[in-house]
């Protein structure tokens, strides 16, 4: 048998209440109950609703969700991971590797005309900017999950994942800020250097790729990717 939308939310609630915050582990665990209650219901009409769930979360052990959830949190960052990945590769396949190629020429043509000095000094305005930037995304997301509304791992991840880069690739820029003039003239002396100069297109082009995946094609990806994966996910407002 079935389960009503009033017994579904009531699952969503007994999740809730156990200490499982975020929603899209809560359509995890809410898919795994409604199926094995259905089953439970199946093979014993007699039972209530709530004897039923009962059975079922029994089966979660002593500890109840909290070791599926650990499990499944580790799952999804990986599932989120190649999601990420499979963003990154498609713009080297058709057709968007022609935007990914013109990048690169604009970005090899502009290092081999601009000193690495202006250039590195551009980099750390840049990165302070965005570093800022990232900050206020994140008071704006604690403000968030404060009003109550529901909380969702993909939000969590990518917020730390962008948090994560933000540290570690604005390190680079950074270091110029410690050069003397001495480093500064063999820096700039280098930047005829063509393998110098591919190398650093590269990572900017990367640089840039990465940002842009992270802070506006994946978050764009997450209704589709829940509405796909579970039945009884609803838009969250």
């Amino acid at each position: 048998m079935k389960l009503t939308e009033k017994e579904i939310e009531n699952l969503f609630e007994f999740t809730e209440k156990h200490y499982v915050e975020y929603y899209d582990l809560q359509l995890e665990l809410v898919d795994h109950m409604a199926n094995d209650i259905e089953q439970i219901l199946e093979e014993n009409p007699k039972l209530t609703f709530d004897e039923a769930r009962e059975k079922a979360f029994k089966k979660f052990g002593v500890l109840g969700f909290s070791e599926i959830v650990e499990q499944r949190r580790k799952f999804m960052f990986k599932e989120y991971f190649k999601i990420a990945s499979k963003v990154f590769f498609n713009h080297f396949k058709f057709p968007k590797i022609f935007q990914s190629l013109f990048l690169l020429s604009c970005l090899f043509l502009t290092f081999q005309n601009i000193s690495f000095s202006i250039i590195f000094r551009a980099f750390a305005i840049i990165y302070f900017v965005y570093a800022i930037y990232t900050i206020l995304q994140i008071f704006k997301y604690n403000r968030f999950k404060k009003k109550g509304k529901k909380k969702l791992l993909f939000q969590e991840i990518i917020f730390r994942l962008k948090f994560f880069e933000t540290g570690v690739l604005g390190t680079i820029p950074m270091v110029q800020i410690f050069l003397d003039s001495e480093g500064l003239a063999k820096l700039n002396h280098t930047s005829s250097n063509i393998y110098l100069t591919i190398g650093f297109t590269v990572f900017t082009f990367l640089f840039v790729l990465i940002k842009y995946i992270l802070s506006f094609e994946i978050p764009k990806k997450e209704d589709e990717i829940l509405k796909k994966k579970y039945p009884y996910y609803r838009l969250i407002k």
